[in-house]
């Protein structure tokens, strides 16, 4: 009965080992990849779309502006979905009528994380 519970003990700790140096290697090398669209929806009004991709560790920031004015409405942060390598990717959406969807205004998406030196800037312009 001891040994059993040396064992698992034992397995438990190795485990421990092997969650944290993997997260200290990971953290290391991760990446904050980013990429905006515009999807038209069918009554006209607009999703801009920011995917942030292959980042670790898991808290990230995003912010959407416009005209470099800060937006806190209508902006929807999806689920944080963990990638098959250990990676993070998250979407966040902000919604547009199609009134507010005009030549002039300028949209951006900021993000920022642990591993970025300054946050990354993915401007959306309304020819896209």
């Amino acid at each position: 009965m001891s040994r059993q519970l040396d064992e698992a003990l034992l397995s438990n700790v190795r485990m421990s080992i092997i969650v944290n140096k993997c997260s200290d290697c990971f953290s290391a090398h991760s990446r904050v990849e980013l990429r905006a669209e515009v999807l038209p929806l069918p009554n006209g009004n607009k999703q801009l779309v920011c995917v942030s991709q292959e980042f670790y560790p898991p808290d990230i920031q995003i912010s959407w502006f416009e005209d470099g004015k800060l937006i806190t409405n209508e902006t929807y942060n999806g689920t944080l979905q963990r990638n098959s390598d250990g990676s993070f990717s998250i979407t966040s959406i902000l919604k547009l009528l199609a009134s507010e969807w005009n030549e002039t205004k300028k949209y951006s998406c900021h993000v920022n994380h642990s591993t970025l030196s300054a946050p990354i800037i993915e401007r959306i312009f309304n020819w896209q």
